[in-house]
């Protein structure tokens, strides 16, 4: 950085630290590019932006906060169907039959545009991927069109165990 940035970084920094902080004032960094780090403090709105020197001069922790999300089953289950339209763009919908708290596999139905009407929703399985994968073992169906307004008005029967295509939840 050349001394005129040393120096606009300096005085925006002070100017920051004359703004009233709260009584609870825990600043965190929730952003960084390069050698410069964005602090903000979620009770008051102080924020502060700032190279690796002065947040340290200042008292900062040069750690970037990302808050932790747990990855539940719904979010499990969105990814997966993510992967699925990734890998077939020809998917135009993707339903997942409701799952249980903790489900030892999920359903999903896929309409397609590239399958050819059998007249019968046929479902093949996915084992478990332990390893960073999806922990649940994959029913998947994939349907035409047709099959799929066939199934939603009732003329053509779901697979055993899958409910009605009413029940589905739209996923993609």
């Amino acid at each position: 950085m050349n001394q005129i940035g040393i120096q606009i970084s300096k005085q925006v920094s002070e100017n920051n630290r004359r703004k009233e902080k709260c009584s609870d004032h825990k600043p965190r960094m929730i952003a960084q590019g390069g050698v410069w780090g964005r602090f903000e403090c979620d009770q008051c709105g102080w924020h502060e932006t700032c190279d690796r020197q002065i947040a340290e001069d200042i008292g900062l922790e040069w750690k970037l906060h990302t808050p932790e999300r747990k990855l539940t089953t719904e979010r499990m289950v969105k990814k997966a169907a993510r992967i699925h339209k990734g890998k077939a763009p020809d998917t135009t919908h993707i339903y997942a039959v409701k799952w249980k708290k903790n489900p030892k596999e999920v359903k999903f139905l896929e309409v397609s545009i590239e399958v050819y009407t059998t007249y019968e929703v046929t479902p093949f399985s996915f084992a478990p991927e332990l390893n960073g994968g999806f922990p649940f073992r994959q029913n998947i169906a994939v349907v035409s069109q047709l099959e799929r307004a066939m199934l939603e008005k009732g003329d053509m029967d779901m697979p055993d165990g899958w409910g009605k295509f009413d029940d589905l939840i739209q996923i993609q």
